[in-house]
């Protein structure tokens, strides 16, 4: 639970000075964050619709899959630790950056996501394939991997229509966008 609302902290301060701009569905829980256009479903933010994702994110970018492992990483630092009353279980993506839509990256970026579907099930875990390429939503402290800005809604494929859909099947209606409304917001 500190781990949760340490992330939920961190993205209500990131997006402080947002518009209001929240559409509360009955899947979502009663616990807005007043200042942002966040609402937290199963205690993950959850935006209403694209222009509130995208102003969530520090970092928006399209990369394809090259690796994948599991590390414990420490809530406090979000540093790779092997002991720590801090630490939890990510899954950890090594993804190779093809377009860099918002904010910094390099070439490679590395972004956790909470448990690992195995030994740590989450209920709204990215499970994400080697050699596919994918749209994030992200943030990133230092040099530490990148986190997605909510489980639910972080992450992207392109489907067959040139539409963006949510990788994580969520009971929540889901946000969908183009590719041209993708570089109208963030070019």
């Amino acid at each position: 639970m500190k781990r949760i609302f340490i992330i939920v902290s961190a993205l209500m301060l990131t997006a402080c000075g947002a518009e209001k701009d929240i559409n509360i569905s009955s899947e979502t829980s009663s616990s807005i964050a007043e200042s942002t256009n966040a609402a937290v479903a199963s205690d993950e933010p959850y935006y209403a619709d694209f222009m509130a994702l995208s102003n969530a994110a520090s970092l928006i970018f399209e990369g394809k899959v090259i690796g994948r492992h599991t590390e414990y990483i420490d809530d406090t630092t979000g540093e790779i630790v092997t002991e720590s009353d801090n630490a939890f279980l990510f899954t950890v993506y090594d993804v190779s950056i093809s377009e860099a839509y918002k904010g910094e990256v390099s070439d490679t970026i590395t972004v956790k996501v909470s448990g690992d579907n195995e030994t740590v099930k989450t209920q709204y875990f990215a499970d994400l394939e080697n050699d596919k390429e994918y749209l994030f939503f992200a943030d990133q402290i230092g040099n530490t991997p990148a986190f997605l800005v909510s489980s639910i809604q972080g992450v992207y494929y392109l489907n067959d229509e040139n539409v963006y859909e949510p990788v994580v099947d969520s009971d929540l209606e889901a946000v969908v966008f183009d590719t041209d409304e993708l570089n109208k917001v963030t070019k």
